[in-house]
């Protein structure tokens, strides 16, 4: 850990915020959240699984956990650096200023909002989410500033700096590091973003250069190889290390002018490859005409609540920036440079346009299908979208397909995301027969799936924290445990559950109209992912297809339309 490294902690124990209950740990010799995963506890697997615990020290380790466990989560990274960044980073589109701003205005305001929430989180002043009358845990948030990945000895970190005083400004495929202060004013900041616009346009008249940029959306494989070797020229070193200790990254698309928001997260999230920088746990991407959206990094430990809150806190702290006519200053700007060849950025490319989708319109609509018709029929919003997004999919596939659905952990200390298998016997039943006997213990088995999901960390979490814990024996321990599970396979006693649609449901807020990855085609899923918002007039849905899935969006869009209007006639029949 270097002087400028802020903390190595991934959930960050910050003053002013009252620390959430520890997570319930799973029973000793409790494997229903194996058994939900398709294990058959056969005497064969039992017996499996028990040398492998004993052969590796896990039973030890499991006596000595309820003391070491909030170390364990807030050190230990499980979710690896997730360097395929247009898989599993989210884009957010950000409600509109009522103001007639430029677009540097806007972006002005916008880092304003970063550095006012940074200054207030830290200083424990943020009100902390609440979870049944409970404070949440509140360590995700720093992850929103001054956090990126770093390569170190080869391999890829997460980072956390702790210089606030610098931003990093892309401009068609142009780096520049502004230093701003510690108190930045909008109007200075307006001012050299858009001197940084007329640099960039100065510089393209010699021609592009070559950078880094369109490799940090390549998969972790292309990225592992070619970051070896770029790390080594210096001028690629100096500028990594410039961008390390950056509070915020601002992508300039002036050339772009979305019609809505829908249109904006597309351009953000999939377009303009030159001119992100995904190493970034968040980029503010502002267009022409000063739409605007934000690029958080699931890679960075920020689930899609703390996402979706950090955005709307920006916003809101942006719009409350007052501009006024001064002599604005232009702050100190440096341009970073890079050595970077063809081949390299052709290797980024095919791996950026194996997850390109090409279909113009992602995110959907649903007017009238909101929480006032899951009221009105008197059905629990959730389950029952899972019900019709299962019926429609059916169409396409033929059988009821298997859903995962992701759902927040944060009413305890430092805990991840877990996931609900929610294609139970029930709503199997019910996809292949839709009537009212089925439909309320299909509602009802889902309820119960994502409860048992909640009610402690998994085995699997377990096993996973026990693996990394000593990295002397990583190696030993993973090997142990693929043997085991191997063995089990083999035996017929592990059959794994294939994540056929992935689908989440963050929290809503009204400055974020938008949430997915709109433009990118997941490769963990078989059919397709999505990102679902229940408003109080309309449901909205982001579609991402899997690399294999040909139905088109529109219409899979209007099949689940259909189908939620068939659950809610369902219902009130």
């Amino acid at each position: 850990m270097d002087e400028l490294e802020r903390t190595q902690d991934i959930y960050e124990a910050v003053r002013g915020y009252p620390p959430a209950p520890q997570p319930p740990l799973p029973a000793p010799g409790d494997f229903s959240t194996l058994e939900a995963m398709g294990l058959t506890l056969t005497p064969f697997a039992r017996r499996v699984m028990g040398a492998a615990m004993k052969i590796t020290g896990f039973d030890r380790f499991w006596s000595t956990l309820p003391d070491q466990i909030e170390h364990l989560q807030r050190r230990i990274n499980l979710r690896g650096p997730a360097l395929y960044a247009q898989a599993v980073s989210a884009t957010l589109a950000l409600v509109d200023d009522p103001r007639p701003l430029t677009p540097f205005e806007r972006a002005a305001t916008l880092i304003v909002g970063v550095r006012r929430l940074h200054d207030e989180y830290f200083a424990g002043k943020l009100p902390p989410d609440m979870v049944r009358g409970e404070a949440a845990e509140m360590g995700q948030y720093g992850n929103l500033f001054s956090t990126s990945v770093a390569w170190e000895n080869g391999a890829p970190r997460l980072y956390k700096s702790k210089q606030t005083d610098r931003i990093a400004v892309l401009v068609r495929g142009r780096f520049f590091v502004v230093e701003i202060g510690a108190e930045p004013s909008a109007e200075d900041l307006a001012a050299t973003l858009e001197s940084c616009a007329a640099l960039a346009e100065e510089a393209a008249a010699d021609g592009d250069e070559l950078t880094l940029a369109r490799i940090t959306a390549a998969s972790d494989m292309t990225q592992r190889k070619l970051m070896g070797v770029m790390v080594q020229r210096p001028a690629n070193a100096e500028s990594l290390e410039a961008l390390k200790h950056t509070l915020v990254t601002v992508c300039l698309d002036l050339e772009a002018a979305p019609k809505d928001d829908a249109e904006a997260s597309l351009i953000a999230h999939r377009d303009n490859p030159d001119n992100r920088w995904w190493y970034a746990s968040l980029q503010l991407v502002v267009f022409g005409n000063a739409k605007a959206c934000a690029l958080c990094s699931f890679s960075a430990y920020l689930d899609g609540n703390v996402m979706m809150r950090g955005a709307a806190e920006i916003v809101r702290r942006g719009c409350e920036v007052a501009l006024v006519e001064s002599a604005a200053k232009v702050l100190p700007v440096r341009e970073l440079h890079w050595a970077v060849g063809q081949p390299a950025h052709d290797m980024a490319d095919a791996d950026r346009l194996r997850l390109r989708d090409e279909q113009p319109v992602a995110t959907y609509e649903l007017t009238g299908l909101g929480q006032q018709f899951f009221d009105a029929a008197k059905l629990d919003a959730v389950p029952a979208f899972v019900l019709a997004l299962a019926l429609a999919t059916k169409r396409y596939t033929g059988a009821a397909p298997l859903v995962t659905q992701f759902l927040t952990m944060s009413r305890y200390r430092c805990t991840d995301l877990v996931t609900a298998m929610v294609t139970t016997p029930e709503v199997a039943a019910f996809v292949e027969k839709p009537d009212v006997g089925h439909l309320r213990p299909a509602l009802e088995s889902q309820k119960a799936a994502m409860s048992a999901a909640r009610k402690s960390l998994s085995l699997q979490t377990v096993f996973r924290l026990f693996i990394n814990s000593d990295l002397r024996k990583r190696n030993f321990r993973g090997i142990t445990k693929r043997t085991a599970t191997g063995l089990v396979r083999r035996a017929g006693a592990f059959k794994p559950q294939a994540r056929e649609i992935v689908i989440s449901h963050p929290a809503i807020y009204p400055e974020v109209p938008v949430v997915g990855r709109p433009g990118a085609r997941l490769p963990y899923t078989k059919h397709f992912g999505l990102h679902y918002q229940i408003w109080e007039d309309r449901t909205v849905v982001t579609f991402m297809p899997g690399t294999n899935w040909q139905v088109k969006n529109d219409e899979l869009a209007e099949a689940l339309r259909e189908a939620l209007e068939q659950v809610g006639e369902l219902a009130r029949g």
